[in-house]
């Protein structure tokens, strides 16, 4: 089944604006790895790939905030002593 031409323009646009393709060049023990554990959690590769990177984006962001506060907690203090 093919997409009609107004579709098409449609998801290419869609594409051209939200979207940015990234290359990635592993080597083929890791992506055995990786295509296991995406076949373990029922994803794509595509998919294990980007649930990972979300994840490890999440813990880096809570760290930050962890050590952002810790640097405002540690400047308040510093101000009484």
């Amino acid at each position: 089944m093919s997409l009609s031409p107004e579709k098409k323009e449609f998801f290419d646009t869609y594409r051209k604006e939200n979207l940015k393709r990234i290359p990635l060049e592993v080597t083929h023990e890791m992506y055995a790895t990786i295509k296991m554990n995406a076949e373990y959690l029922h994803l794509s590769v595509n998919g294990y790939i980007k649930k990972v990177l979300s994840k490890d984006a999440e813990i880096l962001k809570e760290q930050r905030a962890r050590e952002r506060a810790a640097a405002l907690s540690e400047e308040r203090f510093s101000k009484w002593g």
